[in-house]
């Protein structure tokens, strides 16, 4: 007698988990990615693919503001292994242009693009304010 009783109240709980699930998935919504940057390194700290770039690894001379409506090349048109919600996007995605990068971005319109010195992954990343973070950033790193 139980067990029939049992059986229902555990698929409620079972479907109630997923609704709980499916709209956390669904509107996540963290804003922009939090950053630390020293003179060494820019870390984003992301809840799902945090990253650490050092300095020498980004080619600082061709860091630049793109926005995905006048650059279309560095629009994301497949997700590759990254967590995607209706506000908030990161990880690795391939863009038009056929490239493969790391994406952290959340609502932004203008997005900064640290390109990679020598081989490795563009990466594009929502700052507050995006050129006043690439100014700060050549400071750091000592270029300008």
């Amino acid at each position: 007698m139980h067990l029939v009783v049992a059986a229902p109240l555990i698929g409620a709980v079972g479907v109630g988990i997923a609704i709980m699930a499916l709209t956390f998935a669904l509107f996540y919504a963290p804003g922009p990615p939090r950053y630390t940057l020293t003179q060494d390194a820019l870390t984003i700290h992301d809840r799902f693919y945090p990253v650490t770039l050092p300095a020498e690894a980004v080619d600082v001379g061709s860091i630049q503001v793109v926005d995905f409506t006048a650059n279309p090349e560095w629009r994301p048109v497949r997700r590759t292994n990254g967590f995607s919600s209706m506000h908030y996007h990161s990880g690795w995605y391939r863009v038009a242009g056929g490239q493969k990068i790391r994406l952290y971005r959340a609502d932004g319109k203008k997005l900064v693009l640290l390109p990679p010195r020598g081989t490795g992954s563009a990466v594009i990343f929502e700052a507050p304010e995006p050129e006043r973070f690439i100014a700060d950033l050549k400071r750091a790193w000592n270029e300008s």
